[in-house]
């Protein structure tokens, strides 16, 4: 499918017709209304993984910051 702006896709030669369905039938899913998705997230877990990561790449950035200033300082030692 060819995607255009937003949302929106058009079919292709190569994705053939689109398959339209009602919800539940030949294999489709359902819409449930008024309920909550069991989500399988743990919301401070992946807090503390973005915070460690957030981190170590800082970490990792100084790390190369400091490598280029002091081969800067070599280089101008040399001259």
């Amino acid at each position: 499918m060819e995607s255009l702006t937003g949302n929106v896709f058009q079919e292709t030669t190569n994705s053939g017709l689109p398959t339209v369905r009602e919800a539940g039938e030949a294999g489709s899913g359902r819409v449930n209304q008024a309920t909550l998705e069991a989500s399988t997230v743990d919301l401070g877990t992946e807090f503390t993984n973005m915070i460690t990561t957030q981190r170590a790449y800082s970490a990792s950035a100084k790390i190369i910051t400091t490598a280029d200033d002091m081969l800067t300082e070599l280089l101008s030692i040399k001259r």
